[in-house]
């Protein structure tokens, strides 16, 4: 019976994160808008490079593509960064409702979770406008692992630089080195 009321309070705290990072208008605004600026940015910007002579694939869609890995993994790595270092007082008062420590980690990373597909999906909606994907479900595996992993960096980053801006630029930093 303790299993039921513990995946009881879990969905309560999913859900309660999920409900707080909806009702914010600019958050909700940038998981729609990240994607077409990033993935449209990066294919145009690609087109000012000439094409390479050893790849078979036209450089707007090469720009299209690593936009896409960005977007998302950004956008998660930057929800798990805000999860940890919002969640200190949140998690204070949880933990006086009778939440364990291992509750409140299931609870950000399901929230994290939920994020990077969301996230994804989003992605190749955009990416699939334009370029055509050959795999889908292949393509949504890719970019939910990159989301997932990144969401999950953004965790630990938290935890390890509990400030916004230097946990940001570091989180940055990573997605802009990985993505090159």
């Amino acid at each position: 019976m303790a299993d039921v009321g513990r995946v009881d309070r879990i969905l309560v705290g999913v859900g309660s994160a999920l409900r707080t990072f909806l009702r914010e208008p600019v958050q909700l605004a940038v998981l729609l808008a990240l994607p077409v600026i990033v993935i449209e940015g990066y294919g145009y910007a690609m087109t000012a490079f000439p094409e390479f002579p050893f790849v078979r694939t036209n450089v707007e869609t090469i720009g299209r593509l690593s936009g896409a890995i960005y977007a998302s993994a950004f956008l998660p790595g930057v929800i798990g960064l805000f999860q940890v270092i919002s969640a200190v007082q949140a998690d204070e008062r949880l933990r006086l409702c009778g939440y364990d420590r291992f509750e409140l980690f299931l609870v950000r990373l399901a929230t994290v979770t939920a994020v990077s597909l969301a996230v994804a999906a989003v992605s190749l909606a955009v990416l699939a406008r334009t370029v055509t994907v050959e795999a889908p479900v292949i393509a949504f595996g890719a970019l939910a692992a990159a989301a997932l992993a990144y969401g999950l960096i953004g965790m630990l980053v938290g935890a390890a630089l509990p400030r916004a801006l230097e946990g940001s630029l570091v989180l940055v930093f990573l997605v802009d080195a990985d993505d090159f």
